[in-house]
């Protein structure tokens, strides 16, 4: 009778147990939790870094062009609502750009809101738009003034934000 000497590998329903066992037997030490917090920083690399500096010069298929629009419409002091058409001038940049997993019209045509994903329409008008407007409001062009001098215009903030503190 011949005798196996080598273990048999565990099987993925095993990996708990073993996980189980280690975590009863872990000791508290200075040593162990910095292995613990490399390991974490190990994982969260490998999934993080792939997803933020991966392919892609498209825009972001989660949000991105909603936001790009209500940036561009709280520069132009209008506030975008639940299904609101997006700006022309973002979706050229849209079609231009390009959006993961989407098929968008060609760039430099004249596409109508309908030919893009979710028919052109805001869908994004529940989040917070303290950011969003304040962001688009420095960036407008009519929030340019001049100081009196030959050095560049300054940003006046105050026809968007108003007198609230916090907000230039």
């Amino acid at each position: 009778m011949t005798v196996t000497t080598q273990r048999r590998a565990l099987l993925p329903s095993e990996w708990i147990g073993m996980a189980e066992h280690w975590a009863a037997s872990f000791r508290d030490t200075w040593r162990a939790r910095t292995g613990v917090l490399a390991l974490y920083l190990a994982v969260a690399a490998a999934i993080v870094i792939p997803v933020v500096l991966g392919p892609g010069s498209a825009m972001s298929r989660i949000d991105e062009p909603t936001h790009a629009d209500y940036a561009w419409k709280a520069a132009h002091l209008e506030v975008p609502f639940a299904g609101s058409v997006i700006a022309p001038e973002i979706r050229d940049i849209w079609a231009c750009v390009g959006q993961e997993r989407y098929v968008l019209p060609a760039c430099g045509e004249d596409a109508q809101a309908w030919q893009f994903p979710y028919s052109g329409q805001q869908y994004n008008f529940s989040h917070p738009r303290s950011t969003t407007c304040r962001s688009g409001c420095r960036r407008a062009p009519w929030t340019r003034r001049s100081t009196g001098s030959t050095s560049s215009p300054r940003r006046d903030s105050s026809a968007c934000c108003g007198s609230r503190p916090g907000c230039t």
